[in-house]
């Protein structure tokens, strides 16, 4: 884990981070739909781009693009300290709020919020899924 969040950041760097926040084809700042990753265009693309790629975009879940908002603001050193080898994302508690589950080991659950508190059943659902 602490790998890969150094080649995200070593990328950023040279000028080649992967772009989340809006098309990386036509620059449309909301993207609807399952977010496509298209490494070709270097991140996210809309519906709209994602059908004119000549190659395949990657669909990517809405749990699956809030680990990764989240994994590029930790800090490698944080990362380091929790010795776990990497996660598996799985089912959304709220929209952007996936469940991680700790490989290698380590029976660690983690939910990373991603601007969304969720609903007032929010914990509760948390709790039922995160056993």
């Amino acid at each position: 884990m602490t790998a890969l969040l150094f080649q995200i950041r070593l990328l950023g760097l040279i000028g080649f981070r992967p772009q989340t926040d809006h098309c990386a084809a036509c620059g449309k700042g909301r993207l609807t739909g399952e977010p496509q990753f298209s490494p070709v265009s270097g991140g996210l693309v809309c519906v709209v781009c994602a059908a004119r790629r000549a190659f395949r975009c990657l669909p990517l879940s809405r749990g699956s693009l809030a680990f990764l908002h989240q994994a590029l603001m930790l800090s490698p050193a944080v990362v380091d300290r929790l010795k776990i080898p990497g996660f598996l994302v799985g089912v959304e508690i709220a929209p952007g709020v996936p469940v991680l589950r700790a490989v290698g080991g380590n029976a660690m659950l983690l939910a990373l919020k991603s601007g969304n508190f969720g609903g007032p059943q929010f914990f509760s659902d948390a709790l039922s899924l995160m056993r």
